[in-house]
């Protein structure tokens, strides 16, 4: 089964990766370098699941993931989030979860795993 995704990270090279990673596994695939291009990509076109990065400037992963997760509510749309991070805590975890978060996943991540994830999560 294949899944519309949104990538989110400040990181051109990381977004790189995991868009080809996942739009070769078969997956429907937009990327945005900022929360603030995530929320305009998800205003335009729903998606069903999300991975963003936990550190970026201006808005902060958390800070995307709640702006994303509002705006698929108020559309009526169950949207499924992973955070990621490569200085994962205890603290980021908990953090993660409050959200609503389906996991925070710690850089490098196993994109197998995801992918397992992904399909539990829309099985």
């Amino acid at each position: 089964m294949s899944y519309s995704l949104l990538l989110v990270d400040d990181q051109d090279t990381v977004l790189r990766v995991l868009e080809y990673v996942f739009t070769h596994k078969g997956h429907r695939v937009l990327t945005a370098n900022s929360g603030k291009a995530a929320l305009e990509l998800l205003r335009k076109e729903p998606v069903d699941a999300a991975v963003i990065d936990m550190h970026m400037p201006e808005m902060d992963g958390f800070q995307t993931a709640e702006a994303l997760l509002t705006l698929a509510r108020e559309r009526g749309d169950r949207l499924r989030v992973w955070m990621m991070t490569g200085a994962f805590s205890t603290a980021a975890h908990k953090r993660a979860q409050e959200i609503g978060a389906v996991a925070l996943l710690a850089k490098p991540f196993d994109y197998d795993r995801l992918c397992v994830d992904l399909a539990r999560e829309f099985g």
